[in-house]
């Protein structure tokens, strides 16, 4: 594997993130992930900070999943240059019927870059809150492990706890899942002050110089609004 390339080529697109998870860090993960592969190897792809948005051309935001099909097209691009010789498959973000894929925030925890916030999304001291998954590659063959992020949850010795402060609809508590009701709720409310952004988030002091663009930030946000409005309504069905 030529490893450099593919990080290389990565990095170029503003996919900054890549570890590579070998089968001692992956044994862990199998035994609480009940039908995963038992794969050599899982690439794991992200992105943090403002670039990856930036460099992905304009055309892609005619599509129904932009930033999705930007990632997973660099990546395969990559991975044909990076392993000519070897077999895999896309885990995420096209998960075929017959391929399991390890949940993201476990991958992420063992690669380094997730711990729990309460939030309900990782964060680490590196990138802070923002950075997200953009794929996950199963190898067959087993490849060495490679970028395993040495960090820690700044939410641990966090004084501040700003983004409990922030948050105008009361959702998050330390060391709790967020009520998801309630943020969806407000989020959907006639002049929300997190229609298109969340405020919680921005109100995080970790690595704010990774924060991303504000035309990201509400292009994410605003993705969401149908899938918030549906969900509610489930709930007021169920």
């Amino acid at each position: 594997m030529k490893i450099n390339v593919l990080v290389n080529r990565l990095n170029q697109a503003g996919l900054n993130l890549l570890t590579v998870l070998d089968r001692t860090a992956l044994s862990g993960i199998r035994q609480a992930s009940a039908g995963a592969c038992d794969w050599g190897a899982i690439i794991l792809v992200g992105n943090s900070g403002a670039d990856m948005w930036h460099r992905m051309p304009v055309e892609y935001l005619a599509r129904e999943h932009p930033v999705d099909d930007y990632a997973l097209d660099t990546t395969r691009m990559a991975l044909a240059e990076a392993l000519p010789n070897e077999k895999w498959r896309v885990l995420f973000p096209e998960t075929a019927d017959d391929v399991h894929c390890p949940p993201l925030q476990q991958l992420g925890a063992a690669a380094g870059w997730h711990h729990p916030s309460p939030l309900g999304t990782g964060i680490n001291n590196v990138n802070g809150l923002w950075f997200a998954y953009r794929a996950a590659i199963g190898v067959v063959e087993e490849i060495p492990r490679f970028g395993i992020m040495a960090s820690k949850s700044p939410c641990l010795t966090c004084v501040s706890q700003a983004c409990l402060h922030a948050c105008p609809a009361t959702a998050l508590a330390y060391q709790r899942t967020p009520d998801m009701k309630s943020c969806a709720t407000y989020r959907l409310q006639p002049e929300s002050h997190c229609e298109d952004t969340c405020l919680a988030r921005l109100a995080c002091p970790v690595a704010t110089q990774m924060k991303y663009s504000d035309e990201q930030i509400s292009h994410h946000y605003l993705r969401s609004i149908p899938v918030l409005k549906s969900w509610l309504k489930t709930l007021g069905d169920s």
